[in-house]
């Protein structure tokens, strides 16, 4: 199973457990959010890691070299998984039907399976 397959199932099965997302008391989403919850890229990331992260954007990170080894090289991926959270956060409706719609539509494009 290769590593992006391997954090889409984790990302889905953990928001989808979370079942709302994980956000500031304004609305911004955070890797590290209240009440233990994570949004989709905070799930895949060490305590010790999300310690060290700052609420920035993905791009930051990239630029600022702080993302961890293992996600190099799929950039677009982890942007895409991450605005799965985000879009589903501030669209109408129910969280977790959205973030599994927007989740399935990137599954397509990246050619994954979807968690049972």
């Amino acid at each position: 199973m290769s590593q992006i397959q391997k954090d889409f199932n984790t990302a889905w099965t953990k928001i989808t457990e979370q079942g709302r997302p994980s956000q500031a008391a304004g609305g911004q989403c955070l890797y590290n959010g209240p009440d233990g919850t994570h949004c989709a890229f905070g799930h895949l990331l060490t305590e010790k890691e999300l310690s060290k992260v700052n609420e920035v954007e993905l791009n930051q990170l990239y630029a600022d070299e702080e993302i961890p080894k293992r996600f190099k090289g799929h950039k677009e991926f982890y942007q895409e998984l991450q605005r799965c959270h985000d879009d589903a956060a501030t669209d109408n409706g129910d969280f977790v039907t959205n973030f599994q719609t927007y989740m399935r539509a990137l599954a397509q494009q990246y050619n994954l399976g979807v968690p049972q």
